[in-house]
């Protein structure tokens, strides 16, 4: 993994942020707003994800092994096949 210094950073005027999804996830009035705008961002074109690679639900383990091993270079998707409820 990159090391970064933080005073080389701080002299370039940037910063690494991080932030607690945990505790982000008993306020769900910013989440909300947050992801909104972010669906915004995509819809318009200025964020574009980059997806690694997608594994079906059924295989999860997998793709979080694929993730704990650093094999990703973008996102790892989980597709979910079929419809709910469906008999």
């Amino acid at each position: 993994m990159k090391r970064y210094r933080p005073m080389t950073l701080m002299g370039h005027n940037k910063a690494v942020i991080g932030v607690d999804m945990n505790a982000m996830s008993r306020r769900m009035d910013i989440m909300a707003r947050e992801a909104d705008a972010l669906i915004e961002l995509v819809d318009k074109g200025v964020i574009k994800p980059r997806v690694d690679k997608t594994f079906p639900l059924e295989k999860v383990g997998e793709a979080h092994q694929y993730i704990q091993d650093r094999k990703n270079r973008g996102k790892v998707v989980l597709t979910v096949s079929g419809t709910r409820g469906s008999s």
